[in-house]
């Protein structure tokens, strides 16, 4: 990938892909606003005029644009690029132990009826499992940066966990709890629509061999800071207005587009 960037005139705009993993030629995809990832250089109008850090700005844009959402990234460059990251900035100096997803065991509770606690082979075998490709990618991975990546990856999707628990009418938000203490609340709605799944499996492998860890939240269209790893605890909530949780934001920097995942064009 170079390192141009493009903002998108009168013909073209960009939005949500949900997780086909399908590449897109100029056509209208339905969903919320979001941005491009790559452009090709070819495509760029005569007209184009150089700016600063060797970004273009071209109004107008014409020509045939295309990107690759389908070709999977390695699990060791994965690993020697996620699984590094967490250890400079999380502070640790190991890659988390893996634990089998058969004794892995994950508590869905809150304001539900049928609460349970259950490994994530249990979990997988009383729904039909998602597989799918769908990319990671760290919210200020800048055009031509390597902190994204592209599995193919198999999980239990969190609209199974809910039906499964039988939750209340007034349910809005969701918390996810990790093993370490972290934890990650969400509208509803938010987790609802993006497609979400409790990820245990990457490239065919366990996700040791690449993110690392034994399960991982994969939210499309989301930074990878909300991809919260090693999941112990799903509670599904009814909130107020004062104490809903945020939706998370992809924030936008100056001259150039944020690479994020699993995005189109349209006219």
């Amino acid at each position: 990938m170079n390192n141009t960037a493009i903002k998108i005139g009168a013909i073209a705009s960009a939005s949500i892909l949900a997780g086909t993993g399908a590449a897109a030629v100029l056509q209208g995809v339905a969903g919320t606003h979001a941005v491009m990832p790559m452009l090709p250089t070819t495509a760029l109008a005569q007209e184009s005029t150089e700016v600063a850090s060797a970004y273009v700005d071209v109004a107008n844009v014409q020509g045939i644009f295309s990107f690759d959402q389908i070709t999977t990234t390695p699990n060791e460059q994965i690993a020697g690029t996620f699984r590094k990251a967490t250890s400079i900035l999380c502070g640790s100096n190991a890659a988390p132990r893996a634990v089998s997803v058969d004794k892995w065991q994950v508590e869905v509770t809150g304001d539900v009826t049928s609460g349970y606690t259950a490994t994530l082979t249990e979990a997988a075998k009383s729904t039909a499992p998602v597989s799918r490709i769908s990319t990671c990618s760290c919210r200020n991975n800048l055009p031509g940066g390597t902190a994204i990546a592209t599995a193919q990856i198999e999980g239990i999707a969190v609209a199974d966990l809910l039906s499964q628990a039988a939750p209340s009418d007034d349910v809005n938000a969701v918390i996810f709890s990790a093993s370490d203490g972290a934890q990650l609340a969400l509208p509803l709605d938010y987790v609802l629509d993006h497609a979400s799944v409790l990820v245990y499996s990457a490239n065919g492998a366990a996700l040791d061999e690449s993110f690392g860890g034994t399960n991982q939240l994969w939210i499309e269209g989301a930074a990878g800071q909300s991809f919260l790893r090693d999941i112990v605890k799903v509670e599904f909530v009814a909130c107020d207005e004062a104490s809903m949780p945020q939706v998370p934001e992809m924030i936008e920097t100056d001259l150039q587009y944020v690479n994020r995942p699993n995005v189109s064009i349209q006219r």
